[in-house]
C-alpha cells in the first residue's frame, strides 16, 4: 500500500507501522527524488509519468466513468526540466484551476510509486498474528483510545 505522506498521511504512517505493517505499507513523499531520476523531476512527476506510459501502454485500460477524476488527471500540465526530465506544474495551480486539490488523481498516481510484485502466496498482515479483518476490527472502538 502507497501512502502519500503530506498532511494527514504521516499520522496515518505512523499507526499503520505500530501495527505491524512495515513489509507492506511504503510512505510516499511526492516532492521526493524519483527512483528514475534522469527521467524525472521528482517523484510526482514520476508517478504522473508512469501513469501517462501505462495509459499509452499495449494492454488495454480501464478507469472509473467519473468526471472528476479524469478532470483531475488533465488538470496537470507536464513540461520539462532544463535537464529534460518530466517536471509537472505546481500543485497550487492545479488547486487553482481546479477550484480543490486532485485528490483523486494523487491516489490513482500513487499506484505507480513503486514496482510491486505479486509472489502468488497469500500472505499474513503485520506481525503475522493479525489478518485483514482483524486489522480494521478495532476501528469503531476507537474512541475507547482517544482516537
Amino acid at each position: 500500500m502507497f501512502l502519500d505522506l503530506g498532511n494527514s498521511g504521516a499520522g496515518v504512517y505512523d499507526i499503520l507501522m505500530a501495527r505491524g505493517l512495515a513489509e507492506i505499507v511504503r510512505g510516499v513523499n511526492f516532492g521526493g527524488k524519483a527512483i528514475k531520476s534522469d527521467r524525472y523531476f521528482n517523484k510526482r512527476a514520476e508517478m504522473y509519468g508512469e501513469a501517462c506510459n501505462w495509459f499509452n501502454g499495449e494492454l488495454p485500460v480501464q478507469i472509473p466513468d467519473d468526471e472528476e477524476f479524469v478532470n483531475e488527471l488533465f488538470a496537470v500540465k507536464l513540461g520539462d526540466d532544463e535537464y529534460g526530465r518530466l517536471k509537472l506544474e505546481k500543485k497550487d495551480v492545479v488547486r487553482e484551476a481546479l477550484g480543490r486539490s486532485p485528490d483523486k488523481a494523487d491516489a490513482f498516481v500513487l499506484t505507480f510509486a513503486e514496482p510491486v510484485y505479486d509472489l502468488g502466496r497469500p500472505r499474513m498482515y503485520g506481525n503475522g498474528n493479525l489478518s485483514f479483518e482483524d486489522l480494521f476490527a478495532d476501528s469503531a472502538r476507537g474512541s475507547d483510545r482517544g482516537w
